[in-house]
Order: C-alpha cells, then sequence, then structure tokens
C-alpha cells in the first residue's frame, strides 16, 4: 500500500469529519469522497489556499484557517482525522489536544491518528505510546492500525 492509495478507514460512508492540521488538502480530498460534511483546517494560510483551491470542486467540504484548537467547528463528529499531530506541540499540548478531540466524537464515532513509522526528530511520543495513552481513559477504545506507505493509521472509536 502506498500513500497515493485511499487512506484505510474502516467505514465506507462517514457523516461529519473534521481533519484539523490538513495541510494542503490531499487527505481533506479523499475524505470529501467518503463523508457527507467535511471540516477541515490549518494554521498555515499559504496551506489553506492551496487545500481550497485542491477541494474547491466539493461544495461540502469547509476549509479554515485556524489554530488547532483555538476556534474548532461546533457540534461533534463521525470522523476526526489527524497527521502528524505530534510534530506541532510537546507532549501536554499533544495530550490536551487528543482528549478534547476525542470528546468531541459522536457515541460510535472514530479518532484516526496517522504517523510516519520512522518520527521526527523531536517527536515524543510513539504510536504505541499514544496508543496506550488515547486508551486508558476508557472513552476510546483502540479498533485497529495498518500500515499505509511510511505511515501507520491507528483508530479509536467512541465507546
Amino acid at each position: 500500500m502506498t500513500e497515493h492509495e485511499p487512506v484505510p478507514l474502516t467505514r465506507p460512508l462517514y457523516g461529519r469529519a473534521f481533519e484539523p492540521l490538513c495541510a494542503v488538502g490531499q487527505l481533506t480530498e479523499q475524505l470529501a469522497r467518503r463523508c457527507i460534511q467535511v471540516t477541515a483546517t490549518d494554521f498555515r494560510p499559504e496551506v489553506v489556499e492551496s487545500a481550497r483551491v485542491r477541494c474547491s470542486r466539493f461544495e461540502h467540504v469547509d476549509i479554515r484557517q485556524a489554530e488547532l484548537l483555538a476556534d474548532p467547528p461546533a457540534g461533534r463528529f463521525d470522523l476526526i482525522v489527524l497527521r502528524d499531530l505530534t510534530q506541532y506541540g510537546a507532549p501536554d499540548d499533544v495530550l490536551h489536544w487528543l482528549a478534547a478531540l476525542a470528546g468531541r466524537l459522536q457515541f460510535g464515532g472514530e479518532l484516526v491518528l496517522i504517523h510516519r513509522l520512522r518520527p521526527h526528530p523531536g517527536d515524543f511520543f510513539t504510536t504505541d505510546t499514544l496508543r496506550r495513552l488515547l486508551s486508558s481513559d476508557g472513552a476510546c477504545i483502540w479498533i485497529c492500525a495498518v500500515r499505509w506507505g511510511e505511515s501507520r493509521v491507528d483508530t479509536w472509536r467512541r465507546l
């Protein structure tokens, strides 16, 4: 499997999806094909504009400039997808973000974390560490991990 192939998700269709840290929208474009509504955000204006251009044909996709949790979209989600989250903050920040995002899931909703198999220098967490931390509070249960190109995709379900 390569990263040019669709990201492996557990369902063929989701309702409402949120993708913080969307970058130029490659993954957002894939989510648009599998979700009824997609909201994607990034804090960098230049990549937000690239993502908007890439996804302009999808009327059900809203791409905004925003800090990770400064102005999250209202409501709950069926799917939240994060890629390479651990690059963007210290361990305490990452744990806070994950807890806040997991709390925004509908019951039965899924949190998908995509991480490189070879971490970036400065990454504080391995995927196994994140798996233990997210599963420890009992709000989410880890359901699977698959390899996707040079990344690992871990999926949790909200109980």
